[in-house]
């Protein structure tokens, strides 16, 4: 692995998340409540229509990290997850990030809609010892 200069930005990684999307995800997760496919049953609970799973999109920051750091992220990386507001069916996400320390790598994240709405904020770390080949 590289090892990245502080300020350096990570991504984008983009994904629309569809019906297909969210399908696979229920499916996998066996989480088929009607929020997340069904209009009327999200507004009933005050949500503006269906929306996706959250981890859709903390998977996506994953996947952004696993794609700039390598396989060390993948055996030792560290990431803590703040769910901030929820993404509806259809809309596209993006996850970006900045490193901001090389000792641990350090790295501010967030995942966020085309139309600027922050569904996640997130901090990754891998540190010194965990980059050893």
């Amino acid at each position: 692995m590289t090892e990245p200069d502080v300020g350096v930005a990570l991504g984008p990684c983009v994904l629309v998340v569809d019906q297909q999307v969210v399908a696979r995800y229920a499916d996998a997760a066996v989480d088929h409540n009607p929020i997340h496919f069904d209009d009327d049953a999200a507004r009933r609970l005050g949500l503006p229509g269906a929306i996706a799973h959250g981890m859709i999109s903390g998977a996506l920051i994953g996947r952004l990290l696993a794609a700039e750091l390598g396989p060390q992220w993948l055996r030792h990386g560290r990431l803590h997850l703040k769910f901030i507001r929820p993404v509806e069916v259809g809309s596209t996400v993006v996850a970006r990030g900045w490193v901001t320390a090389t000792d641990p790598v350090s790295v501010e994240l967030r995942a966020e809609t085309s139309s600027g709405v922050i569904a996640i904020t997130a901090t990754a770390t891998l540190e010194a010892s965990d980059r050893q080949p």
